[in-house]
């Protein structure tokens, strides 16, 4: 009976296809094996001295009486095996595991090499779980008599076999012959267990990605698990909720899921200061409103739009509002009306209005916009030798170490060494010239500030009047007053003889160019002279 064209035209609807390829790869995916494994026999050898049958009868002729052998012809040896179910009483019944024989394999005595082509194996397979417990019948025969009244003899075994690459020898002791054979059972190959039931094909395919061990379990190749192998691993991380993988490594996000885990959701699209816990949500930030979350709830925080010091208030989404302050006008406070009129300046800072409102310009010591905040004239360091500096209004103060004194420490302390009368001595000597020392440095140039840590060792002196004709006489130190850097706010720093000048930069005066000039002036000032008594000499220095 032949189907219709139209319904054989049918198969190939739309609707079918999908059911007629899962049912093509699985013909392609299953194997359908015709036995599961085999039950083998090898005979090994075959004794039978006389020649003669199981009834006592020669195989080809009659006995010789003298010698009780057969003298005609010897026997055609063959064998048959019968393998069935296990009986403690072997019953005449069918051969249910399979029956088989051998070809003529000797004469009435011989033995057989085992080899996998020997004609002398039997080869029994099956298609069933092996039940480990058998019988079998091996029946020797003489070929020109196949009849079970002709046989040579009959060996039974009942007992169990698993399978095994090893072979189990045995033995049969007839009152006719003697034969020996041994037996083993063998899985298919892809089939284990002790029935070779289970079946493992080592695959990397659609059906699964294993590799089968020794005893026929599954184990998965990197990257897959599952019973079957077949269940990919996806990337570390990757969401177990959202996330998903067709090959290991992968992460896959399901909609509406996003990021290498697949753990972000995606927001509502169009969505500006929002974020989502869910899919397409849009919820928004601090401060932000609308269906986008794309209106500013709080113009005055985000944008600051009122200048001059003008009062800030939201009045709706992207709406505010500015409260002015006398003197200024406009949706940000932005024109000046009189910007000076409500004295913005503090600390006697000046007001100058300007076209952008107006401007303070401040008394020495303040700054910012109003002029609230104090100058730190600490910030240059002016305080040298490691004095501490302590900010005042429109000044400061140094904490000078011993030793050290003057307004930024750059004064020697006379009880170190140092000269306590500053002249300039010059021949012929008109009068006397004194001074205080507590040490003395012999002949030679020295660095004045260095004299009280580099001259330890010099015995002291006693105060006297030293006049410029004595043994000891006057010697100018070389000294640069500019090596501390005491110029503040300067151009340059130019030594003198006993102090030195700051060449002040634009707004700035005061003998360290530390005090601020109103409208930028200058300030000026004289060179002076110091001097120091030392032992031999007195010389002339700019200091």
């Amino acid at each position: 009976m032949s189907l219709p064209r139209s319904s054989v035209l049918s198969l190939f609807h739309p609707l079918f296809r999908l059911p007629l390829l899962l049912l093509l790869l699985l013909c392609a995916g299953f194997q359908v094996s015709s036995a599961s494994g085999r039950f083998e026999l090898h005979i090994l050898s075959m004794q039978n001295v006389g020649g003669r049958l199981q009834s006592g009868a020669c195989c080809d002729g009659a006995p010789d009486m003298t010698e009780e052998r057969c003298t005609v012809d010897g026997c055609d040896t063959s064998f048959r095996v019968c393998l069935k179910e296990f009986q403690l009483k072997v019953s005449s019944g069918p051969c249910s595991f399979g029956i088989a024989s051998t070809p003529v394999l000797g004469g009435n005595s011989f033995s057989l090499p085992n080899t996998k082509r020997d004609k002398s194996r039997i080869v029994l397979p099956f298609s069933f779980a092996w039940p480990r417990s058998y019988t079998l019948i091996v029946e020797a025969l003489d070929f020109n008599n196949d009849s079970s009244s002709n046989a040579i003899e009959r060996a039974v075994h009942s007992g169990m076999i698993s399978p095994s690459r090893q072979w189990q020898d045995l033995n049969h002791n007839g009152p006719v012959a003697q034969f020996r054979f041994q037996v083993r059972l063998s899985c298919d190959e892809h089939y284990f267990g002790f029935g070779c039931n289970k079946f493992c094909r080592p695959r990397d395919d659609f059906f699964g990605h294993f590799e089968c061990d020794h005893n026929g379990n599954k184990t998965c190749l990197e990257g897959w698990s599952g019973p079957d192998c077949n269940t990919a691993m996806c990337r570390l991380g990757c969401s177990t909720d959202h996330g998903s993988c067709k090959a290991p490594g992968e992460c896959r996000c399901m909609y509406g899921w996003q990021g290498d885990y697949c753990d972000q959701c995606s927001s509502h699209p169009g969505c500006v200061h929002g974020s989502c816990v869910e899919p397409w949500q849009c919820l928004c930030d601090t401060n932000y409103g609308g269906q986008l979350c794309d209106k500013d709830l709080n113009m005055c925080g985000t944008w600051q739009p009122c200048l001059n010091e003008g009062t800030c208030s939201n009045t709706g989404p992207d709406k505010y509002h500015c409260s002015c302050p006398d003197g200024f006008s406009g949706v940000n406070c932005q024109s000046a009306d009189n910007a000076c009129l409500s004295n913005p300046c503090v600390n006697a800072g000046r007001c100058v209005e300007t076209s952008q409102g107006f401007e303070c310009r401040c008394s020495p010591g303040w700054t910012g916009p109003s002029c609230s905040i104090n100058v730190d004239e600490c910030l240059v360091n002016p305080c040298g030798h490691g004095g501490t500096c302590q900010d005042l209004v429109n000044g400061l103060k140094c904490i000078c170490p011993p030793q050290w004194v003057g307004k930024t420490c750059l004064i020697a302390d006379s009880q170190c060494g140092w000269v306590r009368s500053v002249l300039r001595p010059s021949p012929p000597a008109s009068r006397d010239r004194w001074f205080l020392i507590s040490k003395m440095v012999p002949g030679g140039k020295a660095v004045v500030w260095r004299l009280c840590f580099l001259e330890r060792l010099v015995n002291p002196l006693l105060t006297r009047n030293y006049q410029p004709h004595s043994p000891l006489s006057v010697k100018v130190v070389y000294a640069n007053e500019c090596n501390d850097d005491p110029c503040v706010n300067a151009n340059s720093c130019r030594n003198l003889i006993g102090g030195y000048f700051c060449e002040c930069v634009l707004g700035w005066t005061g003998q360290n160019c530390d005090m601020s000039c109103e409208d930028g002036g200058r300030g000026r000032r004289l060179d002076r002279f110091t001097c120091c008594l030392l032992w031999g000499r007195y010389e002339d220095v700019w200091v």
